[in-house]
């Protein structure tokens, strides 16, 4: 009796491993959708999380030491808002001013697809929300 990895490519085996390959391949592609849809910032009381697509960083508000308007990582050089921790490090938000015109998908650099681009107006309001509720959370 053959196992049934080793027979033809049109037996068993082949339905299986295609069967495994559609799993796989559903299953990666629904957990990056899902990531996608979850890209932001969330506050709580115990502190910020950073979600991008790639990685989510929870930081408490204990190690927080500003959070301040700054040019992001990217190669446009836009305006983001970043979370300056007590140990000097810095972590970039998805948050980012986006321009004074509608951004269209194919002009934002590939690295900022999955950002989440704020008016002037927003981005302010969220700037300043996360500083006073920093000053908060300092007492």
């Amino acid at each position: 009796m053959q196992s049934l990895l080793t027979e033809p490519a049109g037996g068993r085996g082949g339905t299986i491993l295609a069967f495994v390959g559609v799993l796989a391949f559903t299953g990666t592609w629904m957990t990056l959708v899902w990531r996608v849809g979850h890209v932001g910032l969330e506050v709580s009381s115990i502190g910020l999380r950073a979600r991008t697509v790639f990685r989510t960083r929870t930081i408490p508000w204990a190690a927080v030491a500003d959070i301040e308007s700054a040019v992001t990582a990217y190669r446009s050089g836009r305006q983001g808002i970043w979370i300056v921790l007590k140990s000097w490090d810095a972590v970039a938000t998805p948050l980012v001013l986006a321009n004074e015109k509608w951004v269209l998908p194919r002009s934002i650099d590939p690295g900022e697809r999955y950002l989440q681009f704020l008016p002037p107006d927003a981005y302010a309001g969220a700037l300043a929300e996360l500083k006073d509720l920093h000053r908060r959370h300092l007492t």
